[in-house]
């Protein structure tokens, strides 16, 4: 993979993560034990927290889904979704580095 794709990658998950539904989601998906959850179960999660159709919420996924960070997976009638692991440990390694980059610049102008 060449440097700009992960560049650009990595900034799609970023826009992806830079909503607060979207972040519940996540944290949601996180939480489960048994790595992966159906659709009904994440909207009566994220209904604790606020008021949103179930339409939103299936918006909210698919952005998940197109930046790399969900996998959907149909089963019989039933949706279930998981965390994409890898993508947000990659995104994390690349924003690392750029604030190593950031920091190292700030440690040489001082």
């Amino acid at each position: 993979m060449t440097k700009q794709s992960n560049e650009k990658k990595t900034l799609e998950v970023l826009e992806a993560l830079a909503s607060p539904v979207r972040l519940q989601i996540v944290a949601i998906l996180k939480a489960t034990p048994v790595g992966s959850m159906g659709l009904n179960t994440i909207v009566d999660g994220l209904s604790a927290f606020r008021k949103m159709s179930k339409s939103h919420i299936c918006e909210q996924l698919q952005i998940l889904e197109k930046a790399g960070l969900v996998q959907k997976r149909r089963i019989g009638q039933f949706v279930w979704y998981s965390l994409q692991g890898d993508r947000l440990k990659d995104a994390g390694e690349t924003i690392e580095a750029l604030m190593q980059m950031v920091v190292g610049k700030d440690k040489k102008t001082k």
